[in-house]
């Protein structure tokens, strides 16, 4: 459960907006409804690399990173997350799991909104489609960069 506090702070975060202009009293109670707040020590996985994508998730204090594993190698970063940035954009709209782990770089909490949740508000409000659609293309041009340097640099 999220209490008023969480729920005050979670308002002020600058991802909230993107919902705000379209809740109703009532979907905005299904949003918190819909949503869960993990807690994580440093070194603690959000999600790992191949895990059905079943939250979208936001950053709202600490660090993480995303990094990917290939068998028999380390895990190499891909990103660091900071607050109020958005995490498993890819798994929840391209419905392949998520594709690399999340791991907290320092104490975090995070807010995970359910996919069904977030299904049904994409297909609702335009504005969060767009923001979806510019970060997909922007993380694609960068992860399709940083996973060539890391397979043909640091995997050779």
């Amino acid at each position: 459960m999220i209490n008023d506090e969480l729920k005050a702070s979670i308002k002020a975060a600058s991802f909230f907006s993107l919902f705000a202009e379209s809740l109703t009293p009532e979907t905005e109670k299904l949003f918190f409804e819909s949503s869960t707040v993990i807690t994580a020590k440093t070194g603690d996985f959000i999600c790992k690399q191949g895990d059905p994508a079943k939250y979208l998730f936001f950053v709202l204090e600490g660090l993480l990173s995303i990094q990917i594993s290939i068998p028999n190698k380390p895990s190499k970063e891909l990103a660091k997350v900071y607050p109020g940035e958005p995490v498993g954009i890819y798994g929840l709209v391209l419905s392949i799991g998520y594709p690399g782990n999340l791991v907290a770089l320092r104490y975090s909490k995070v807010l995970g909104l359910k996919k069904e949740y977030f299904e049904q508000h994409l297909s609702q409000n335009p504005k969060v489609l767009t923001y979806i659609i510019n970060k997909l293309v922007n993380n694609t041009m960068l992860g399709v960069n940083q996973t060539l340097h890391l397979v043909y640099r640091d995997w050779e």
